[in-house]
């Protein structure tokens, strides 16, 4: 057991078997003040999706054994009690230091948390040596379903359509936060445009942004028929 410690500072660890002569190793333990914890950003996130999640708090330290734990709470979005506690298990993953006041970390996999498409939520705390964990009580909150269809399916490049996607029977809309909501429509991977998104009954309805062809796509497009006509004016020349 560790004695108390007025300083944070690291200190020397030696070991005698005498009570005279000591090890000179250089082997090192650090003292430091606990940390608090007293928020966490995004404060939503997807089941078998990895987000970045930064945490802050105070008195925040570099160190190898740096850890985010997630921890599930004992009872499910739909007010069922998870079938005995011993299922219930700690999720810890490895943290990057940023400031004393900011850690960040990827969310883990909680898709085994998962009987339906509701949410789970779970306690985040900080431990600096990777066992002496905060409790402040901050939640992150896993959402578990995705959307069933998509009506319509294709519009017009002018925009402005309405677009509905269904939600599973399961979900309850009302665990669904609008502020962070967003639906990214991606174009073959080249780039990508994210518009709002409301939620509606047991629905998510978006508009579609305008799409513009941009001049990286018209050269690629009309590149091969002027390099050929460019050949048929030289070989005439």
């Amino acid at each position: 057991m560790t004695p108390p410690w007025p300083l944070d500072e690291q200190v020397l660890v030696e070991v005698t078997v005498n009570g005279y002569d000591f090890t000179s190793d250089g082997l090192t333990y650090t003292f430091y003040n606990p940390p608090t914890v007293h928020g966490a950003w995004p404060p939503y996130g997807f089941s078998d999706v990895s987000t970045t999640v930064n945490v802050f708090g105070t008195s925040l330290v570099d160190s190898e054994d740096l850890s985010v734990r997630f921890r599930p709470h004992s009872s499910n979005t739909n007010g069922e009690e998870v079938d005995g506690e011993s299922e219930l298990k700690d999720f810890v993953v490895p943290a990057r230091f940023l400031s004393k006041g900011q850690v960040s970390c990827q969310s883990p996999n909680m898709e085994e948390m998962f009987t339906g498409n509701g949410i789970v939520e779970c306690s985040v705390d900080v431990a600096i040596n990777g066992k002496d964990f905060t409790d402040a009580g901050v939640v992150f909150t896993f959402h578990g379903f995705q959307p069933m269809s998509c009506v319509p399916c294709c519009a017009p490049r002018k925009g402005s359509t309405e677009v509905v996607l269904d939600l599973p029977p399961d979900v309850n809309p009302k665990h669904i936060d609008e502020d962070g909501l967003r639906v990214k429509i991606d174009f073959g991977g080249q780039r990508s445009v994210e518009v709002p998104c409301k939620v509606k009954g047991k629905t998510l309805k978006f508009k579609t942004p305008k799409v513009r062809r941009n001049f990286f796509s018209l050269f690629l497009l009309f590149f091969p028929q002027f390099f050929f006509f460019l050949l048929l004016l030289l070989s005439i020349v």
